[in-house]
């Protein structure tokens, strides 16, 4: 099983309009050294699609991972605040697996 080492959660459409936020999933944290801290996926990014697949909750994403292997690589689109403002970036991200994650 393949991880990307988060932890998230959803921004629904109702958080969206509130806060004015793209739906997707917070990430609220980044496992260090993880396959997403290597990517340079940051606290506070929203992952929006994950290989051409959108993603609007933490089910989806981990719904979506399970398709994949570790060690395999894929385009994870992030929306990253800057100056009051969610600008879209891809970042590839390699999986790793979950049975070297850190307790």
């Amino acid at each position: 099983a393949s991880y990307i080492g988060i932890s998230c959660k959803d921004v629904s459409a109702e958080i969206s309009q509130m806060y004015g936020m793209p739906t997707g999933v917070f990430v609220s944290e980044v496992t260090e050294n993880g396959p997403a801290q290597q990517a340079g996926i940051l606290p506070n990014d929203i992952i929006t699609s994950l290989d051409g697949t959108k993603i609007s909750s933490t089910e989806e994403l981990t719904g979506q991972l399970e398709y994949y292997a570790a060690g395999e690589t894929v385009e994870v689109v992030i929306q990253r605040a800057e100056g009051g403002q969610y600008k879209e970036q891809t970042i590839s991200v390699t999986l790793g697996n979950k049975k070297d994650m850190e307790s």
